[in-house]
């Protein structure tokens, strides 16, 4: 019974089927679940995306919350991981084809939503791992690191990470323009507290070899063949410092 009492929730309709066996009164009351179901949704969904929210305004996006939640109903019952599929319906759905960008957004706020919830792993830091490399006698370029799980990279081709920097009231930059321009970041958390940092292309794509497993070696090669002047010390100190890495997977040599 409580299984298609679920279904009918997920209908899009405001009575359920005669064969639910409800008391007068429970089915009197199935369009205040209705409405309490869509409500959750809502809520849950501008917690996760409020500057999405901004963007498209309440009412665009009560109605997106209601339309999202029939079309990916809950598979978990943590409500934290209730919106991982906004970026895609945003990316595919024909009420935002005038507005690409929307999903470039929710994209960023997803991760930066995951990275809150994410599991509270070690910190490698710098001294422990100079340590860690004294201590096998190995060459420092040739260790594979692990990145934090609160830590991830994003790019957009759409200014996301333009458009959510000029909804933050700390940051004075004006609204871009929304023309094509490729933004890269970085999202890390210190403190329990997300952040995202703003990447070149080339330091971009060196921390997304690092995360895929390429060694030290192999990644700041490629960083120097694409810009001689690369700052590879001042780098690896900023990365130790925003605790992006936390362990040494192995070294090459191993």
């Amino acid at each position: 019974m409580q299984a298609q009492f679920a279904a009918a929730l997920l209908q899009r309709q405001n009575t359920v089927n005669d064969n639910l066996p409800l008391s007068e009164l429970s089915l009197s009351r199935f369009s205040y679940c209705c409405n309490n179901l869509a409500a959750i949704w809502y809520a849950t969904l501008k917690n996760a995306y409020p500057v999405l929210h901004q963007l498209v305004g309440d009412v665009f996006f009560r109605q997106m919350a209601t339309e999202y939640g029939y079309a990916y109903p809950s598979k978990s019952g943590d409500l934290n991981e209730f919106g991982a599929e906004l970026p895609l319906y945003l990316a595919t759905s024909e009420c935002n084809a005038d507005y690409p960008y929307f999903a470039d957004v929710a994209r960023l706020e997803w991760q930066l939503h995951r990275s809150y919830y994410a599991a509270n792993a070690p910190v490698l830091s710098l001294p422990v791992f100079v340590a860690t490399v004294a201590s096998r006698g190995v060459n420092l370029s040739s260790a594979i690191l692990q990145n934090h799980p609160a830590v991830s990279l994003y790019t957009s081709s759409l200014r996301g990470l333009d458009i959510w920097f000029a909804h933050q009231q700390s940051d004075a930059i004006a609204f871009p323009l929304l023309t094509e321009l490729a933004n890269y970041g970085l999202i890390v958390r210190q403190n329990w507290k997300p952040q995202v940092v703003r990447l070149e292309q080339t330091e971009w794509a060196v921390l997304s070899k690092l995360f895929q497993g390429e060694s030290l070696e192999s990644a700041l090669d490629y960083a120097l063949h694409h810009d001689s002047e690369f700052p590879i010390q001042i780098s690896l100190n900023r990365w130790f410092q925003l605790e992006i890495f936390s362990e040494v997977i192995r070294f090459c040599e191993d």
